[in-house]
């Protein structure tokens, strides 16, 4: 699904019809609403810097069903993007069953290592921003 969806998405129109792309930014946040984290981010993010700085900066309601993905899909968003958008995660389903065997403490050791560097950014940040 998200597959066909990206290749819609970069495909470019010559004719004068309009784009996905056109859409303004409160459509697009609004749509996102009814997309699982997940696909969210193979969806949209990296299509270009208008819709990494929508994922990013303006949506808030991510939701993610960890419990049954492939483990390069856990690595992608855990490793990739979790740290970005901790603070916005709104639902989050976790197993250990026999298709995600470890994943709880897989996710629990991203999010220690992303908690470090969200504290080292933000530390920079601070004594940046300071006149001394």
């Amino acid at each position: 699904f998200y597959f066909i969806l990206r290749i819609l998405l970069q495909t470019r129109n010559k004719t004068n019809s309009m784009k996905f792309e056109s859409l303004p930014n409160e459509l697009l946040l609004e749509l996102f609403n009814y997309f699982d984290g997940i696909d969210l981010l193979l969806i949209f993010y990296g299509l270009n810097a208008r819709f990494n700085h929508l994922l990013y900066d303006k949506f808030f309601f991510y939701r993610f069903d960890l419990s049954s993905i492939s483990k390069r899909k856990f690595d992608f968003i855990c490793q990739q993007h979790l740290a970005f958008i901790t603070d916005r995660v709104t639902a989050l389903h976790l197993s250990n069953g026999p298709a995600t065997p470890g994943q709880i403490n897989l996710f629990f050791f991203y999010i220690q290592r992303n908690f470090i560097f969200y504290f080292v950014t933000m530390f920079c940040k601070l004594f940046s921003n300071m006149k001394l």
